[in-house]
């Protein structure tokens, strides 16, 4: 296993350093099936990371809100895209200091985020971080926040991208915004 992990690491460096044809991401649009965890952020803000993941307790699939996003995707550079997300979703959004009525209003949101791949447009395994800010409307209420993340670009035949993305978005506006998790599947195309 040691072995295979150490493979692993020494291939994903070794592809990161190499001189490949510094090929850059062109436009993309896509779609994407969300999901809102504000439980286990809660969670982890209340006791710890090592707890919940110890208890096991972190946000089951039915405590999580669905939502949609439209994407839209940039090369800046060959390891660092612009990705850009309009984002909706009925939701119970809990506000700070404000007591929780329980009802459920639209959410929508816009953020503008940097995406450092680890290896360039060549390969068709593509993680990345990113990091950004962003912006929301819920009822009269508006709020911002930073998100910072994981993701994974799938290549599909250099035609499409399947995307994971996980961002754990921090509350900028304190009064009008919530720490939470940002869950993300979709697909991109070349426009």
């Amino acid at each position: 296993m040691k072995k295979l992990l150490l493979l692993l690491i020494a291939s994903t460096t070794i592809s990161f350093f190499a001189n490949s044809q510094d090929k850059i991401r062109g436009c993309e649009i896509g779609i994407s099936f969300n999901l809102y965890d504000f439980v286990t952020a809660d969670l982890i803000r209340t006791t710890s990371l090592s707890a919940v993941l110890r208890d096991e307790s972190w946000a089951k699939l039915g405590q999580m809100t669905p939502g949609v996003s439209v994407h839209h995707f940039k090369g800046l550079t060959k390891n660092v895209d612009f990705a850009g997300t309009f984002s909706g979703s009925i939701i119970n959004f809990p506000l700070p200091n404000k007591p929780n009525t329980g009802v459920t209003k639209l959410l929508l949101a816009v953020d503008a985020s940097a995406q450092i791949k680890l290896v360039g447009e060549d390969y068709w395994f593509q993680p990345y971080i990113s990091v950004g800010a962003g912006a929301h409307k819920l009822g009269s209420y508006w709020g911002a926040f930073a998100p910072v993340g994981l993701g994974l670009n799938l290549n599909i035949f250099n035609e499409a991208k399947f995307f994971m993305n996980c961002q754990y978005r921090i509350p900028v506006t304190n009064e009008s915004g919530n720490y939470h998790y940002f869950h993300a599947i979709g697909i991109s195309t070349k426009l």
